[in-house]
């Protein structure tokens, strides 16, 4: 499902003028959130799809339960990955058993690094093409829209998300296919690595201001939690610009991807406090990632992980994300699930 207008932008019943307050109104509600973190409209159409794709419900509901993933990974077996490595690469290479030694361990492992040109590419891309406020279709818009025309869409916007866009950007279809992710995703999935899941997208500055009425936690941001797309998944980070404390860094909770207590396995819920996890795991486990642009992480998404907001600069960020399901309702574009 994972970042700008002054505090000061026009309230929904004056912009839209009286007739056309309680439609306001309406829409102000499709974006409550609930206490597992998603909105109305986007727990609606989970509903929905559960319903017509009993198969993926049944993924959502179990994959959560520690005992069946632990099943999963004992049954499963890492496939022939003869054929990735024909396939060329855009990373710098890393050495495969450290990454699956850190992973296993800790659930994340830093030290990818893209090329210069696929760096270069990306944010040609990202500056050339329009986003869609808060990932909206009915909002697009150019990638520097929120600083030049801050009150363009009546409510802050926190994200620019380029949605099924991607797809045009040839830079971002070549980490698609790059050996060694397929690689090292083929190793910890221990199956043939299904790509469900990818968004290329901006987090806009906010500085100090006060997010009165807006929940960061539906952006991904300032609220630790973690994410089920598929029986298992493993998703590949990389800052497109140079990002450090203060600029939107990402946080994971090393050991996180296992020994999630009932709750977290048998209910809805998928978000927690940091001082409770703190007391969970150590506060020594709580791991800010930094870097320059092309600088890369990949981490088991079932451990808990969260961005944070964005003080100064804007941030891009990349994520492709593997699976085992043929099908995702994430699907390859679409960050709404």
């Amino acid at each position: 499902m994972n970042d700008d207008v002054s505090s000061g932008s026009v309230p929904v019943s004056e912009h839209l003028g009286d007739n056309q307050a309680e439609e306001g109104k309406t829409a102000e509600a499709e974006k409550e959130v609930s206490p597992a973190g998603w909105t109305q409209s986007r727990l609606r159409g989970m509903v929905d799809f559960g319903f017509k794709n009993p198969g993926w419900l049944a993924m959502f509901m179990l994959s959560r339960v520690e005992a069946v993933r632990s099943v999963q990974r004992l049954v499963a077996q890492v496939p022939d990955c003869a054929r990735f490595r024909k396939l060329p690469r855009v990373t710098s290479e890393v050495d495969l058993s450290e990454v699956a030694g850190s992973l296993e361990e800790r659930g994340i492992f830093q030290g990818l690094q893209l090329s210069e040109d696929v760096v270069e590419g990306i944010n040609r891309f990202a500056r050339e093409t329009p986003c869609f406020a808060n990932g909206e279709l009915d909002m697009p818009m150019k990638w520097n829209l929120p600083h030049e025309e801050a009150d363009s869409f009546g409510e802050p916007v926190i994200i620019g998300d380029y949605l099924s866009k991607i797809h045009d950007c040839e830079e971002i279809r070549s980490i698609w296919e790059d050996r060694q992710l397929l690689e090292i995703a083929a190793h910890y999935l221990k199956a043939e690595p299904k790509l469900n899941r990818s968004r290329l997208w901006w987090s806009y500055a906010r500085g100090e201001q006060e997010d009165e009425g807006v929940n960061l936690a539906t952006f991904a941001q300032d609220r630790f939690h973690f994410d089920i797309h598929d029986w298992r998944t493993l998703k590949f980070f990389f800052y497109l610009n140079r990002v450090d404390e203060g600029s939107g860094a990402h946080l994971f909770i090393n050991g996180s991807h296992r020994g999630h207590a009932l709750a977290e396995q048998f209910t809805l819920r998928r978000g927690a406090e940091r001082g409770r996890l703190e007391q969970r795991y150590g506060s020594e486990n709580v791991v800010m990632v930094t870097g320059d642009a092309g600088f890369g992480w990949v981490e088991d998404p079932y451990g808990f992980h969260t961005g944070t907001k964005v003080l100064r600069g804007d941030r891009l960020m990349l994520e492709v994300a593997f699976g085992v399901s043929e099908e995702s309702p994430a699907g390859v574009h679409n960050p709404a699930i």
